[in-house]
């Protein structure tokens, strides 16, 4: 869905995938076979869902079910949200596709 991305006290910046990359993952996702991990009877899932981002990382279990409660993110991260806003801004499409 997106990146949101948490500016000063409570502006939420969304930073939305582009939709051919989101239409194209969505599409392949479909011919992802993963074994499980060592040890796990489970195979890996494949998941799309919104990216909280920070200028931080976040240990604090509280903090993490926080941001998961006010933006509906599947996870959080530093990294991706500051290349989504450069793409946007120079209007380059992106889609971040996360390995948790």
């Amino acid at each position: 869905k997106g990146f949101r991305s948490k500016i000063g006290a409570t502006d939420p910046m969304v930073l939305p995938p582009d939709a051919l990359l989101l239409g194209i993952a969505r599409e392949q996702r479909g011919h992802v076979s993963l074994p499980p991990w060592p040890g796990s009877t489970c195979p890996p899932g494949v998941y799309e869902g919104t990216v909280a981002s920070g200028d931080m990382w976040v240990q604090d279990v509280r903090r993490i079910e926080d941001m998961h409660r006010r933006f509906g993110s599947l996870c959080e991260e530093m990294e991706a949200a500051a290349v989504a806003g450069v793409a946007a801004k120079f209007g380059i499409p992106f889609l971040a596709i996360k390995d948790i």
